[in-house]
């Protein structure tokens, strides 16, 4: 009884809330977990083309309703009690689901349509292949893992073996999506974003284990002539597909590596991927535009944007695609926010016993701001593990920390330990949440700043654990 009631009240929401302005809707009704908070990992942006983290509340009748701003077919990752499901995304289309929060993959069931069969579909295709992530398989880029088994069998294997598997994976897969596409009413966006998947994701991995030059002349044919075509390589009709850039991404990488004969950093060899990636004749128009949008877009950073300002601003000059410099001059402007000498916004939040905080009343002090929240359990760990540091600089009379709670319920952040045993001042920034958020930049937790005694940010920040921290904070 209680089901049927959970299944027609997700019914009646599915039909009164509709998709807009590409706004996607996951619409949910769960059982056992009123009131508590639940999460989605996704990507929100190709040209980004990093999963970004959304918490969802479940209201006390156990129902939720998550906005997504998503772009074209996408994956995303809901997170319950641990478990982690995947799901199918598209722009606009809403999906309807229902689950029990303390058996999510066995209860799960799918509403709304297309959605509903596609996603089964997809739950079968894990069933069968996986479909490994950043958090449980092998990084290789930001959005692309290998399952750890496989990652173990490819080092005992030559060129010739490690390119057999991939090959043999991706006619599996294929093979496996035919089939549901025959018995099953998917949509058509949904079989082209599996088999792009699975043609793009098995060309990132021959790309990050093969070495094309060690190959049979047999096999050398196969890479050229089946995988590496010029149509498969510089594929304009596939830049909405993150598989596919996150291919391009690796690419760009190998040939960098190839280039400068030396394994290569993000974080400093920011001239060696630009060249390679300006040199690699086999892209062009759109798809070259986005490989250089995501390179560009990387180091979007305060402390990596000094390296990139002149190629980003000839590249701007020259780019045609619309959505990369929309995306791009946002995500510039608010990392140049943050840079060395900026001014930090100030803010008025309230303490535990009523009073009102500023950041203006520490001009003359060294500020270290940090956002966390009570459902962030890195920002706990990490407090817990800085104890030793902020005892130490609590000696220096001009160094303050803040610590800024973003949770929705003042209760929940003064019931909390964290403001009893933290050394530091606790204020509560939940009311605020969305102004804090966006006056500094603030897409996940923990969030750290430093400002100088002038109220101004300071660039590089070492985390606040680290063994060097106190050190540096003396050094300012």
């Amino acid at each position: 009884m209680k089901h049927t009631i959970f299944l027609l009240g997700l019914i009646l929401c599915l039909t009164h809330v509709r998709a807009s302005d590409g706004i996607t809707h996951i619409l949910g009704k769960t059982m056992g977990l009123n009131g508590q908070k639940i999460f989605m990992e996704y990507i929100s942006d190709p040209v980004v083309g990093k999963y970004r983290t959304a918490q969802i509340t479940v209201n006390r009748a156990g129902e939720f309703d998550a906005p997504m701003a998503i772009k074209g077919s996408t994956v995303a990752h809901l997170l319950v009690n641990g478990h982690r499901i995947t799901l199918y995304l598209e722009e606009g289309k809403n999906l309807g689901v229902f689950f029990d929060g303390n058996d999510p993959f066995s209860s799960m069931m799918f509403f709304e349509k297309e959605n509903k069969e596609n996603n089964l579909a997809l739950q079968k295709f894990i069933r069968d292949f996986g479909f490994p992530t950043y958090k449980d398989g092998v990084f290789i880029q930001p959005s692309l893992a290998i399952d750890p088994q496989v990652y173990q069998a490819l080092e005992s294997r030559n060129a010739d073996g490690r390119f057999a598997s991939f090959v043999a994976f991706h006619q599996e897969e294929i093979k496996a999506l035919e089939r549901a596409k025959s018995t099953k009413n998917l949509s058509d966006a949904f079989y082209r974003f599996m088999t792009l998947r699975s043609l793009y994701q098995n060309m990132a991995y021959m790309v990050e284990f093969v070495d094309e030059n060690e190959l049979s002349n047999e096999n050398y044919q196969k890479w050229i002539g089946t995988y590496f075509t010029s149509e498969n390589v510089n594929n304009p009709d596939a830049v909405d597909n993150h598989f596919y850039l996150g291919f391009l991404d690796g690419l760009g990488k190998k040939r960098a590596q190839q280039q400068s004969g030396r394994e290569l950093d993000y974080k400093t060899d920011f001239g060696d991927f630009h060249s390679a990636l300006t040199g690699m004749g086999e892209l062009s128009g759109a798809v070259k535009e986005y490989a250089m949008g995501r390179l560009l877009n990387y180091y979007f950073h305060p402390k990596f944007i000094h390296m990139v300002e002149a190629e980003y601003q000839n590249f701007l000059g020259t780019c045609t695609t619309a959505a990369i410099k929309t995306t791009l001059e946002k995500n510039y402007a608010t990392a140049n926010r943050f840079t060395e000498g900026t001014a930090a916004p100030d803010f008025r939040l309230m303490d535990a016993n009523g009073n009102f905080v500023s950041l203006s009343q520490y001009r003359g002090k060294l500020v270290h701001v940090a956002f966390w929240a009570k459902w962030c359990r890195n920002c706990i760990s990490e407090m817990d593990a800085a104890k030793g540091n902020l005892e130490e600089l609590s000696k220096d009379d001009d160094v303050v920390f803040l610590f800024i709670s973003l949770d929705k319920r003042q209760s929940d952040w003064k019931s909390h330990r964290v403001p009893k045993e933290v050394r530091g001042t606790h204020i509560w920034g939940g009311n605020s949440e969305q102004d804090l958020r966006r006056d500094f930049g603030i897409i996940s937790l923990p969030k750290h700043f430093m400002i100088d005694r002038n109220g101004r940010f300071v660039g590089s920040l070492p985390k606040m654990d680290a063994s060097g921290f106190v050190e540096y904070v003396r050094s300012l």
